[in-house]
């Protein structure tokens, strides 16, 4: 166990690009979220249904962290068989 962890770390050390995804998937996902609030409450002032809309902004948050994590998961198995020839 020790050994994975410790290949996992080394690899995580080394790769920037993976780094890069793992956070910057979740801060792009808030911004979604924060920057389309006060759309939608000026489209609920106004008197429109904007529940499918909610759930259509929290699925594509969801989307864009979800596919940062993929691609930091193939970064990760990239730069894993650079670094340590597996």
């Amino acid at each position: 166990m020790r050994e994975w962890f410790d290949e996992v770390l080394i690899v995580l050390s080394n790769s920037w690009r993976t780094q890069l995804f793992i956070v910057l998937g979740p801060i792009i996902a808030v911004a979604v979220l924060l920057f389309t609030e006060p759309t939608i409450a000026t489209l609920q002032s106004t008197g429109f249904r904007i529940t499918r809309l909610i759930v259509r902004v929290e699925y594509a948050a969801l989307g864009l962290v979800l596919s940062s994590w993929a691609q930091a998961w193939r970064c990760y198995k990239k730069d894993r068989k650079r670094l340590l020839g597996l």
